[in-house]
């Protein structure tokens, strides 16, 4: 086999998505090296794990940034969000992992675009708790 194709198969291997593959319970080598893949396979998934939750924590604290300069603008008493405003809030929403689609339109009100941020860290916590927030549901008051 050449050096060429080595690499090749060697880079399908990345793309096969990590759920898919179970480690064989028994090879020819024993089960020392059905262990050591077992584990490689675990590791691989928790760095992944990792990646995707810091992915969404920036996402999160960005969001968090842009509602500070939009409250800044609705107490400022601006009727529209400014062109720089509006592309950024657009540049995060195409970062999203999930699909969302603001409900603003060209030039909103400041109001409009923080309730658009809040309708978007919604969907950023919920993809990372995997827990649905009930609008009418209390928040919990720490005692």
């Amino acid at each position: 086999m050449s050096e060429k194709e080595t690499s090749a198969e060697e880079n399908e291997d990345l793309w096969t998505p990590l759920e898919g593959r179970l480690p064989a319970r028994h090879s020819a080598a024993g089960p020392l090296d059905s262990a050591i893949r077992e584990m490689r396979l675990a590791s691989e998934l928790f760095a992944i794990e990792q990646l995707r939750r810091r992915r969404l924590s920036r996402l999160l604290e960005r969001s968090d940034l842009l509602l500070a300069g939009l409250e800044e603008l609705n107490l400022l008493d601006l009727k529209r969000v400014p062109e720089r405003g509006l592309s950024q809030l657009e540049a995060l929403v195409a970062e999203v992992p999930f699909e969302y689609r603001l409900p603003i339109g060209p030039r909103p009100s400041p109001t409009a675009a923080i309730d658009a941020v809040f309708d978007l860290q919604a969907g950023i916590l919920q993809t990372m708790t995997g827990v649905e927030a009930e609008a009418d549901e209390p928040l919990e008051r720490v005692s």
